[in-house]
C-alpha cells in the first residue's frame, strides 16, 4: 500500500534530531552558566540548536533542488523521488543533513576525535607572525585558497579511500541515489579528517577570515553540485573543476571506478595519475550492506567494530608474514 505522506518519515527524523540537538544546547548553557558561578534561570531553555551553516546551506540547497526541478521536469527530478518515494538512502541522508543544519556536527566531532576536533581549534586560534596571504587582494586570495585547499582535500580524501579509513568513508559512498543532501552524509570520523584539510591553507598561508569564507562557500556550493543532476559542460569538468559525472564515476559501485576522481579540481587528478572518465551507465553505492542498514544513528557506531576488525586482520596478517620471513632466514 502506497502511504500517502511519505515525507512524514524525514519530519519524524528532523524532530528526533532538532530534540536531541535541543537537549545537547540546554544541558551546555545549564554546565556554562555552573561553570561561570551564575543563577539558573528559564534563559536556559531558551536554545535555538541550528548550526550557522544552516542560513546559507539551506538557499543553497533549494536554489540547487529548483534548478533540477526547471531542467529536468519535477516528476524527472531528484526532489520529487526525495519527497514521494523515500528510500533506506534517502532517510540517511537526511539524518547526516539534520544534524549538521541542527549543530549536533561538532558535538559528534569531538566524540568521535576523541576531543581532539576541540583541541585543534584551540591551536588554530593562536595568533601566527607568518602570514604571506594575509595581504592579498580577494581576487587573488580566494583563488588561491581554493587551488591549496583542493589540494589538501585531494590527498585526504585518497587515504579515507584506503583500507584503514574506508569503513567510516564508505557511510558516504552507501548512498544508493545521488541528491544535494548526499554532500553531507559523512561519518565523524571523516568529517574530523575533512575539518582538519580545510584549516590547512589558513594555518600554513595565513589567509584572513573574508578569504577563508567566500573559498568555503564556493567550494560548499561547487562540492553539492558534484552530487547532483545539473548539466555541467563536460569540457568544463574534463579540464578545470569536477560536476555530477566525474563525481558520479566515483561514486559508482564499479570496483574499477572506486579509487579514481578524487578532488574537486580536475588537474590534481590528472597530475597524480587518478582521473578517470567515461560515459557508461552508472549505479551507486556499496556492496557491504552494514554501512546503510537504515539506521543511521545506529550506523555510526557499527562502523567501529568494522573498522577494529579491520585493523586487527591487518595487524595480524603483517606480523604473520614477518614472522614467516624471519623462520625461513
Amino acid at each position: 500500500m502506497t502511504r500517502r505522506f511519505p515525507w512524514l518519515d524525514y519530519l519524524l527524523i528532523v524532530t528526533t534530531v532538532a530534540a536531541l540537538a535541543y537537549v545537547v544546547a540546554v544541558a551546555g548553557a545549564t554546565l556554562g552558566a555552573l561553570d561561570k558561578g551564575a543563577t539558573l534561570d528559564a534563559a536556559v531553555f531558551a536554545q535555538w540548536p541550528v548550526s550557522d551553516l544552516a542560513y546559507w546551506y539551506v538557499p543553497v540547497l533549494l536554489a540547487i533542488y529548483g534548478a533540477e526541478v526547471l531542467h529536468l521536469g519535477w516528476h524527472a527530478s531528484p526532489l520529487s523521488d526525495l519527497l514521494q518515494s523515500p528510500s533506506r538512502s534517502h532517510r540517511s541522508d537526511v539524518f547526516y543533513l539534520a544534524v549538521e543544519l541542527l549543530g549536533l556536527g561538532p558535538l559528534f566531532l569531538v566524540v568521535a576525535s576523541l576531543g581532539m576536533s576541540a583541541g585543534l581549534d584551540a591551536v588554530l586560534s593562536e595568533p601566527r607572525a607568518w602570514r604571506p596571504a594575509a595581504e592579498l587582494p580577494l581576487l587573488i586570495a580566494v583563488p588561491l585558497h581554493f587551488l591549496a585547499d583542493s589540494f589538501f582535500t585531494y590527498w585526504s580524501h585518497r587515504f579515507l579511500h584506503s583500507p584503514l579509513m574506508w569503513p567510516f568513508h564508505a557511510i558516504h559512498h552507501a548512498a544508493k541515489e545521488m541528491t544535494a543532501i548526499t554532500t553531507t552524509r559523512h561519518h565523524p570520523v571523516d568529517g574530523f579528517f575533512g575539518m582538519l584539510v580545510s584549516t590547512l591553507p589558513a594555518v600554513l598561508f595565513g589567509f584572513t577570515a573574508d578569504a577563508v569564507f567566500i573559498a568555503a562557500v564556493s567550494a560548499g556550493v561547487a562540492t553539492t553540485i558534484l552530487h547532483t543532476r545539473l548539466p555541467v559542460p563536460a569540457w568544463y569538468e574534463k579540464l578545470f573543476v569536477a560536476g555530477p559525472r566525474i563525481h558520479g564515476i566515483h561514486h559508482s559501485s564499479d570496483p574499477a571506478d572506486h579509487n579514481a576522481n578524487f578532488s574537486l579540481f580536475t588537474p590534481w587528478d590528472r597530475l597524480f595519475g587518478t582521473y578517470r572518465w567515461h560515459e557508461r551507465p552508472l549505479v551507486f553505492g556499496v556492496h557491504d550492506p552494514r554501512f546503510d542498514t537504515g539506521h543511521p544513528l545506529l550506523d555510526l557506531f557499527a562502523v567501529y567494530p568494522i573498522w577494529l576488525a579491520g585493523v586487527r586482520d591487518r595487524v595480524t596478517t603483517a606480523l604473520s608474514a614477518r614472522l614467516s620471513r624471519r623462520i625461513q632466514a
